[in-house]
C-alpha cells in the first residue's frame, strides 16, 4: 500500500502530470461556463419575447399619445398667434 501511495505522489509530482490535471480542470470549467451561458441566453431570449409581446402595444400607444399632445400644443400655439395678429 505504501508503494502505491509513493508511486501516486511521484506521479503527481511531475510537471507533465500537473499540466494534464490543469488542462482537464480548464476544459471542464470552460464547458461548464459555455453551458451556463447557453442556458442564460435562452432564458433571456424568452424573457425578451414575453416583454416585447406585452409592452410593445403600450409603447406604441404612448408614442401616439405623445404625438397627439404635441399636435394639440402646436394647434393652440397657432390659434394664439393668429388671435394676436
Amino acid at each position: 500500500m505504501a508503494a502505491r501511495a509513493a508511486l501516486g505522489r511521484r506521479f503527481w509530482a511531475t510537471v507533465p502530470a500537473r499540466l494534464r490535471l490543469l488542462r482537464a480542470a480548464t476544459v471542464s470549467l470552460t464547458a461548464a461556463l459555455a453551458a451556463l451561458l447557453l442556458v442564460a441566453g435562452f432564458a433571456a431570449n424568452g424573457a425578451w419575447d414575453s416583454v416585447a409581446d406585452r409592452d410593445a402595444p403600450r409603447t406604441t400607444s404612448a408614442a401616439d399619445l405623445d404625438r397627439a399632445l404635441n399636435d394639440m400644443d402646436a394647434q393652440a400655439a397657432n390659434i394664439t398667434a393668429v388671435d394676436r395678429g
